[in-house]
């Protein structure tokens, strides 16, 4: 299963570097919420806010997901697994 953009193109599968769980901030939950690295996540976005951070989309919750804001440097891009 495949999350597509709009124009039908597949998200880049990401994962956060690292090992054990990171402190991200959600804007779907307006908080910053505890994640785990080694999971999979979807690169939403190449442009990066005014503090570095890209945008990933997460299966972080049943039947919804999140958006979260990560470090650039802190993104392991896997590609179309």
């Amino acid at each position: 299963l495949f999350i597509k953009d709009k124009q039908g193109n597949p998200f880049k599968q990401v994962r956060i570097k690292g090992s054990g769980y990171g402190y991200y901030y959600s804007l779907s939950d307006k908080k910053t919420i505890m994640v785990p690295r080694s999971a999979e996540y979807y690169l939403l976005s190449n442009e990066t806010d005014s503090l570095g951070r890209l945008r990933l989309y997460t299966h972080y919750k049943f039947m919804s997901g999140a958006v979260l804001l990560v470090p650039k440097d802190e993104i392991e891009v896997l590609g179309w697994n």
